[in-house]
């Protein structure tokens, strides 16, 4: 997986992807923040593992987790970036 900072001028420079196709870029700076192109939107999310409570099945003590925070245009790299970190 790609990865780039994610500022506006790196963001406008990537093209939308073919149909049924999408590719995440990884941002350098904030571990876990990613933007995913699609052929038609550039959507901001964050991915990070959290720890879960033990159970039966100790072998996996993490899960990951994905949220997604926003469409780029609605929300800038700065604003997804700083909601990405809390």
């Amino acid at each position: 997986m790609p990865r780039l900072e994610l500022t506006k001028k790196n963001i406008d420079k990537l093209s939308f992807t073919e149909k049924n196709k999408a590719v995440d870029y990884w941002d350098i700076s904030l571990k876990g923040f990613g933007l995913r192109v699609g052929e038609q939107t550039k959507t901001f999310f964050v991915k990070a593992d959290v720890k879960t409570i033990q159970s039966d099945n100790a072998s996996r003590p993490y899960k990951t987790v994905k949220s997604i925070i926003g469409r780029y245009g609605e929300w800038t790299p700065e604003l997804a970036r700083k909601e990405a970190g809390e």
